[in-house]
C-alpha cells in the first residue's frame, strides 16, 4: 500500500492561474538569470543506496530545495524530513529536458540517503499552451517519460515531482495517463520509486482530476497559498486558516473527500 499524503506550503506571491505567476516560477526565473549554476563532482556511478535508517519522524515531510540554495543541503537536519526535491529540471512542450540546473546532485542525494532521505527531482513547465502541446501527444508525454527516467536512474534517485502550473482544463485526464506511465516506467528499475505532484489550493478552472491522480501517484503536495492576490476585488490574506469562501481548512476538508489516503 502506499501512502497518499498532503503538504501545504505558505508562500505570498501573486496568483499563477492566469496573467501572473507563482512563486515557483518567479524565482526560478530570476534566479536562472542571477545565479550561478551549483558544482557538484562528476561521478560515473549513480549515488549510494537509501539507508535504512530508522526516522523519528511519524509523518511524510517532503521539501523542496532549490538548485540556487547552493551548498545549504549539507546544513539540512535530516531527523525531520523524509524527502527532498531538487528543484527543477525544466522541460519544454516536446518533452525535452532544458535546463537540469546542476543535476544530478550525487553529493547531495549521498548525504540525504546516509540519512535515510529520499531524493526526488523536480520537473518544471510553467506555460497553459506548452503544456498542452506536451500531454496532447502520446510521443511527447513518452519522450518526457524516458527522459525523467534517465535522470532518475542515473543519479540512483528515488523518483519524479512534478510541478506543471497554468494547467489546461483540456489535458486533465492526459495528465492521469502521464502520470500513470511514468510512475510504470520508474517502477520498472526501481518498484519503490514515487511520482508527486504540486497540486492548486483552489481547481479555478476545474482542471485536476484529484481522485484519479491520488490514486495513480503516491502524492498530492497542496500548495496552499493565493487566496488572495495582488489583482483581487478584496483585500485578504495569501493563505488563511478560516474565513472567507476559500482558506486552507476549507481546501484541505474538501481534498479529503477525494483522496483515499491508503489503498
Amino acid at each position: 500500500m502506499y501512502n497518499r499524503f498532503i503538504f501545504v506550503l505558505l508562500f505570498s506571491v501573486a496568483l499563477s492561474q492566469q496573467t501572473y505567476k507563482s512563486v515557483h516560477q518567479v524565482e526560478l526565473e530570476y534566479n536562472n538569470e542571477n545565479f550561478i549554476e551549483p558544482f557538484y563532482k562528476t561521478y560515473t556511478d549513480p549515488a549510494d543506496p537509501l539507508s535504512k535508517t530508522k526516522k523519528k519522524i511519524t509523518r511524510k515531510v517532503f521539501g523542496y530545495h532549490p538548485y540556487w540554495q547552493g551548498t545549504k543541503w549539507q546544513n539540512y537536519n535530516y531527523d525531520l524530513l523524509s524527502t527532498i526535491a531538487y528543484f527543477s529540471a525544466e522541460a519544454n512542450e516536446n518533452g525535452e529536458l532544458t535546463d537540469l540546473h546542476g543535476w544530478p546532485a550525487i553529493d547531495l542525494i549521498n548525504k540525504a540517503h546516509e540519512n535515510g532521505v529520499e531524493v526526488v527531482l523536480t520537473v518544471t513547465l510553467f506555460s497553459k499552451t506548452k503544456l498542452e502541446t506536451l500531454l496532447g501527444s502520446s510521443e511527447n508525454q513518452n519522450r518526457l517519460i524516458d527522459n525523467l527516467k534517465y535522470e532518475v536512474d542515473r543519479a540512483g534517485a528515488d523518483g519524479i515531482n512534478i510541478d506543471f502550473e497554468s494547467f489546461p482544463e483540456s489535458q486533465k485526464s492526459n495528465l492521469v495517463t502521464f502520470v500513470k506511465n511514468l510512475r510504470a516506467s520508474l517502477r520498472s528499475s526501481n518498484p519503490n520509486a514515487q511520482v508527486t505532484l504540486a497540486t492548486p489550493a483552489v481547481d479555478w478552472n476545474n482542471a485536476w482530476d484529484f481522485n484519479s491522480l491520488a490514486s495513480e501517484s503516491d502524492g498530492l503536495f497542496v500548495m496552499g497559498y493565493d487566496y488572495h492576490w495582488k489583482g483581487s476585488t478584496l483585500t485578504g490574506p495569501v493563505a488563511p486558516l478560516t474565513g472567507g469562501s476559500y482558506n486552507i481548512t476549507n481546501t484541505m476538508d474538501l481534498i479529503f473527500q477525494f483522496i483515499i489516503l491508503m489503498r
